[in-house]
Formats: structure tokens, sequence, C-alpha cells
């Protein structure tokens, strides 16, 4: 009688190590799954940033491509050319009806000739002239200089926008609506 008690016994002890076992390897996948998951996301802005410097790269000159830009709160998507860049927005509603002008010089990143950036700034109301000299701001120098028409190439507000882009032997145009 010792003998099968002791037998069942064991027998009961291995598989419950073996379900055990296999409790915590699930748990571990699962886990680690969830843990790559989250560390591995890139910002969707950058992804929006990325795609338009390859598809500014990729156009010839005289062509045109499209593309939907989403900008979310406290970025800016903005060119520099060979100079700072005064920001001029009329009429910003800053809160339930109250309006106002932002006047603001960006300074740009010396390093850089012709770039565009995309910046995270301090305010999603405000532009500061230090806007673009973080360092997790993220520029790409650019071959030409980068417009709207003749007017500084800028992005502030959150929302989805619209870019036309072309390309001329002197410049590249980026307009929006």
């Amino acid at each position: 009688m010792d003998k099968k008690a002791g037998v069942s016994l064991s027998l009961k002890f291995v598989m419950g190590l073996v379900i055990a076992i296999m409790a915590i390897w699930v748990l571990f996948a699962v886990v680690n799954k969830f843990i790559i998951w989250g560390s591995g996301k890139t910002d969707s802005q950058i992804n929006f940033f990325n795609e338009l410097n390859e598809k500014i790269k990729a156009l010839g000159i005289n062509q045109q491509e499209t593309q939907i830009f989403e900008l979310n709160d406290n970025y800016l998507l903005i060119a520099f050319n060979n100079k700072d860049v005064k920001i001029n927005i009329k009429d910003l509603e800053i809160y339930s009806g109250n309006k106002v002008s932002i006047d603001e010089t960006i300074k740009k990143l010396s390093q850089y000739e012709n770039a565009l950036c995309i910046c995270k700034t301090k305010s999603s109301r405000y532009l500061f002239e230090d806007d673009c000299l973080q360092p997790e701001d993220i520029c790409v120098e650019s071959e030409k200089g980068i417009m709207n028409n003749n007017e500084q190439f800028f992005l502030f507000g959150k929302g989805v926008y619209n870019l036309d882009i072309s390309k001329s032997s002197d410049k590249i145009n980026i307009k929006y609506e």
C-alpha cells in the first residue's frame, strides 16, 4: 500500500509541475509580446515626417505628389531656407472665441542650410523662438529650399492636412489645405 501511495503522489507532483511550467511559459510569452509592442512603437508624427521626406526625395523635377499629414498638438512642421523663419499666424483661436495673432521668429539649427524639421513645441497654442532647438526635434537636410508658394512653409496646430508637393529646378513647393 505504501508503494501505491508513493507512485500516486509523485505522479500528481510531476503533473502539477508540468502544468505550472507550461502556465509560466505562456505567461512569459504573452508579457514579452506586450513589452516588445509597447517599446517598439514609433511616434505617428515621425512616420508621417519620414513618409514626406521619402516622397520629396523620390520626386523628379516638374512632378507632383500628394500626402495626407496628421499633425498632433505640440508639433510644428517647418522648413528652414538659409535663415530663421518668421511665422505670422493671424486670428488663432485661443479659447472660446478669443483670438490672437502670433508673430514669432523660430531659430534654425546652424548645421543645415535648407532643412525640413518636425519639432515638439512647448505649447499647443504659442510658438517660441527655440522650439526647434530641442534634442528630440528631427531635421532632414534638403537639396533645395522648401516653400509654400512664395511664403515660408510651416504647419502648426492639430489637424489633418492634404499636402500637394511639387519640385521645380530651384525649389520644392508644398501647398496644403
